[in-house]
């Protein structure tokens, strides 16, 4: 029959039974340690999850110290030489 394979499943490829599936979405810190964490359905879209996700998570903060009043010198680039 045109459209099954020999021996295989009859159901189209397309077709999956029913299942429960679910996604983790996380932001971790550069060691892995998660700072926010949702747990969505499986056919959500991935995107509609990331501002949620990045509200959810802690401010970044700045560096420690006084703010400083000159800007940072600039290296000398190789095409300014």
């Amino acid at each position: 029959m045109p459209g099954h394979s020999k021996g295989g499943s009859r159901r189209p490829l397309a077709r999956r039974s029913a299942r429960s599936d679910s996604k983790h979405h996380m932001i971790v810190d550069r060691h892995g340690t998660p700072l926010a964490v949702t747990l969505t359905g499986g056919n959500r879209h991935d995107v509609t999850q990331l501002l949620p996700l990045l509200d959810a998570g802690p401010p970044i903060r700045g560096t420690r110290g006084r703010p400083r009043r000159k800007p940072r010198p600039r290296l000398p680039t190789a095409h300014a030489l």
